[in-house]
């Protein structure tokens, strides 16, 4: 075994985002490592345990690559092995495996009200609900 998640992990509770992923994947019920990415050397596994990412080499070598309180999701090696990207609070990081420089490289997202698309919280309210027969009808008049 490369990555025994009861050593290495502290058994502490999945986070809601990784009880939603487990779920999609229909793994809900499973414990430990359910996923991992093997690096393209094919010496290196990456797995997330705890909400966190750990990169193992063959001879057992295990190190965490990040230590946050919130869950590292969809973790991927690089093809040349410099680079894990994941994501955290909705935003698509790059972790430099040289220098453990962690960067964030989509913007923050901004919440939607529920229901709500995207186009339609940049609309701007207006009276005029409709056009009939080439004319606008305004809201609350037939």
């Amino acid at each position: 075994m490369l990555v025994d998640s009861k050593k290495v992990g502290s058994g502490a509770e999945l986070s809601e985002a990784e009880k939603m992923q487990r779920e999609r994947a229909h793994l809900s019920g499973l414990k430990g490592i359910v996923a991992y990415d093997w690096a393209p050397d094919g010496q290196h596994i990456l797995v997330p345990i705890d909400g966190d990412l750990y990169l193992a080499d063959l001879t057992g070598a295990v190190r965490r690559l990040t230590n946050t309180k919130s869950a590292e999701l969809d973790g991927a090696v690089s093809e040349k092995g410099r680079f894990v990207s994941f994501v955290r609070d909705n935003r698509f990081h790059v972790l430099d495996l040289a220098s453990m420089t962690d960067r964030a490289v989509t913007p923050t997202a901004r919440p939607r009200p529920v229901g709500a698309s995207p186009s339609s919280s940049r609309r701007k309210s207006s009276p005029v609900s409709a056009v009939r027969g080439g004319r606008p009808t305004i809201a609350g008049s037939r």
